[in-house]
């Protein structure tokens, strides 16, 4: 009798090992198809990282570009008043309302961002050759993107450190398995 109960102990835990080797296969699997998704994401993240820094050499760029426009325009006004004192120096204040009534800001455009970008026309007007305002919308689309993206990665790597506990778990059952079978 005694080695019929123990036959039925060594087959629940043969069945238990199997079933935990068969869950450990699976959360492997798992496991893979995650590093990968967390790799893509990395990836994409990069990609917008680079994307970003490309539009803020642009930025720089085109302000620089707009400050020598704005130096130029001040001498010319200079010059202008020089020659003939008659002639304005400013333009009114409602022109450059007026450039800001012109520029479509999109609607998912950050608050922080729309003020520097209005300050910026205010500033300097609107010439036609400013900040590509869909371009910035899109680049802190991105920015929310990645940050989503960072988050999802933190929930990856908790759910494989609770796979690894899992393994852990099955190496235990196993190792008892073999003691008891010795």
């Amino acid at each position: 009798m005694a080695g019929l109960g123990a036959a039925a102990t060594f087959k629940e835990r043969e069945q238990e090992y199997d079933a935990c080797l068969r869950e450990e296969q699976k959360k492997k699997q798992e496991a893979a198809s995650m590093e990968i998704e967390i790799q893509q994401h990395v990836q994409d993240v990069k990609d917008t990282q680079e994307e970003m820094a490309s539009l803020k050499r642009q930025l720089v760029l085109v302000r620089t570009r707009l400050d020598i426009l704005a130096v130029r325009v001040e001498r010319r006004k200079l010059h202008q008043r020089h020659r003939t004192p008659h002639i304005k120096a400013s333009p009114p204040p409602c022109e450059t309302e007026s450039a800001l009534d012109q520029v479509q800001f999109p609607p998912n455009i950050a608050p922080q961002l729309l003020e520097d970008l209005q300050a910026f026309i205010r500033r300097h007007g609107n010439r036609g050759e400013g900040v590509n305002i869909e371009q910035v919308a899109k680049l802190m689309d991105k920015r929310e993107e990645a940050e989503r993206l960072k988050e999802e990665v933190k929930k990856l790597k908790e759910q494989v450190e609770a796979d690894t506990a899992l393994q852990q778990r099955v190496q235990t059952l196993k190792s008892q398995l073999c003691e008891q079978i010795e």
